[in-house]
């Protein structure tokens, strides 16, 4: 298992992402957002403050390098960790295994496209439930609207709630 940390990767001034990575993939988004935009969790220097502890716990995959090289490309990887016939990320991948009973294994947040789906299906919902008509029950007027139909009237929809009220009042009136 490797350990995976928070960071905030700011894109630009308005715009900051919280990532979970493995230190040594931080290490390239150093290298690929430039090392002032990749912070701690809380917005931090990682050089002066450090990673922190633990988010949570991942399985490598069988092929790291190629799993590096696909996100960020070959010649980002090849230039911090050199080619993969050369072993250091597997060296780096290695040193970076933890063995810590009951850790909870949790999948890297490292794929951009899987962020920003989360986002969309979180903003399509809160939409949906938006334009959902509400199980309300009816207002006063609509009550009163409904009562005047039954009692044969036909009032205007703009008609106010006094006047209604007179006109229901009067048709029972003379009803009985």
């Amino acid at each position: 298992m490797v350990p995976l940390y928070t960071v905030k990767i700011r894109r630009d001034a308005h715009t900051v992402t919280p990532v979970t990575l493995p230190e040594y993939e931080i290490t390239v988004m150093q290298v690929v957002a430039g090392k002032e935009n990749v912070q701690t969790a809380d917005g931090r220097s990682i050089d002066e403050y450090g990673l922190g502890e633990p988010a949570g716990f991942f399985k490598t995959s069988e092929d790291e390098y190629t799993r590096l090289c696909n996100k960020y490309g070959a010649e980002v990887i090849e230039g911090i960790y050199g080619k993969k016939v050369m072993g250091a990320l597997d060296k780096v991948v290695d040193d970076a295994r933890v063995d810590i009973p009951g850790a909870v294994e949790i999948a890297p947040v490292d794929d951009e496209k899987a962020a920003m789906a989360a986002k969309i299906a979180e903003l399509e919902a809160k939409l949906e439930a938006a334009n959902k008509p509400a199980d309300l029950p009816p207002t006063e007027k609509q009550a009163l609207l409904a009562e005047a139909k039954a009692l044969g009237l036909n009032p205007a929809h703009n008609i106010s709630v006094e006047n209604l009220k007179k006109a229901i009042d009067s048709a029972k009136s003379s009803k009985e």
